[in-house]
């Protein structure tokens, strides 16, 4: 796939366009993880509080609780008006639930519910 690039967008021999910032992850230039390092964000993060992506590259998200008798935790993602919720329950055990997702370029995410201790939030950015 040739690719022509113009002051704004980069455009592929299929027509469609992709914003200049996201041309470099886009030309396979670089790959998720590459110049990235996991960064200990659980002191500047909080339950019930949107973040966004602005980093011009997809980021991973790796969350854990604490273990409890009953815990579920959730991760919402809204990118480009297409919002999920992720659940990931946990019934008693030596265990916690957690995740590890990727958040595209742009995205919005959050842990929406508060009634479980974060024991773990890193980032790969």
């Amino acid at each position: 796939m040739s690719t022509r690039l113009s002051a704004s967008l980069a455009t592929f021999n299929d027509g469609s366009a992709q914003d200049k910032s996201t041309k470099e992850y886009a030309l396979g230039v670089t790959g998720p993880g590459v110049g990235q390092s996991w960064v200990n964000v659980i002191g500047t993060r909080a339950l019930l509080t949107t973040y966004t992506n602005s980093t011009g590259r997809p980021i991973m998200v790796a969350i854990t609780t604490t273990p409890g008798p009953s815990v579920a935790l959730v991760l919402r993602i809204n990118s480009f008006g297409d919002s999920v919720d992720l659940d990931a329950g946990f019934n008693g055990g030596d265990g916690s639930p957690g995740f590890c997702v990727v958040i595209p370029i742009g995205a919005v995410y959050s842990v929406p519910i508060s009634n479980y201790p974060i024991s773990r939030w890193f980032e790969l950015r």
